[in-house]
């Protein structure tokens, strides 16, 4: 099941944040594998209507200067760690304190779990319109099951879209997260 041109927002820090809830909640909420964003590059001059909304912006394409923008490093998040045949998890789901997570794997014992901790005002798309919700801090415990009670430590990616400054931290690789007893916690902040 695909969600098609569900992302249509600005590429800024919300556009950012509503990405990556879409990318997790479509899966938790609707089991759609795949979410479309309407458009990939933005490559419309500022005084045109959807100037600016793609993942990334290229107002002038033929000159070669593009701006990747949040959602790019967002999208990375999922991306760069699977390949095409990897699938979902089943055990995906909401946070206690707000927020989502999801799990993929290639079925030979590799894993990548995405979690998104984005509060409403900072993931609204244009459209549809997002009923209120509220995210905290918190913590999380996550225990492995299957074939992955096997794994020692998991590597951590982090993105902090910070909406007062614009000074984001974007894709960032924190130190592994070492598991005991297949299991381990982070602290998630929103």
């Amino acid at each position: 099941l695909w969600s098609s041109e569900d992302y249509s927002t600005f590429n800024d820090a919300v556009g950012g944040g509503c990405w990556a809830r879409i990318l997790n909640q479509n899966y938790v909420n609707g089991n759609m594998t795949s979410t479309i964003s309407w458009n990939l590059v933005a490559s419309y001059y500022d005084a045109l209507p959807f100037a600016r909304d793609g993942l990334m912006t290229a107002e002038e394409p033929w000159s070669g200067h593009y701006e990747v923008q949040s959602p790019i490093w967002i999208t990375a998040h999922t991306t760069q760690f699977t390949k095409p045949g990897w699938h979902y998890l089943r055990t995906v789901g909401h946070l206690n304190n707000g927020g989502s997570y999801v799990a993929l794997t290639d079925g030979q014992g590799n894993l990548t779990i995405v979690i998104e901790t984005m509060t409403h005002n900072h993931s609204i798309c244009i459209r549809p319109s997002l009923p209120p919700f509220s995210v905290s801090p918190q913590n999380v415990t996550f225990k492995l099951q299957g074939s992955f009670q096997k794994l020692t430590a998991l590597q951590v990616w982090y993105s902090k879209l910070n909406f007062k400054t614009h000074d984001s931290k974007l894709f960032k690789q924190l130190k592994p997260v070492q598991l005991l007893n297949a299991s381990f916690t982070l602290e998630l902040y929103v």
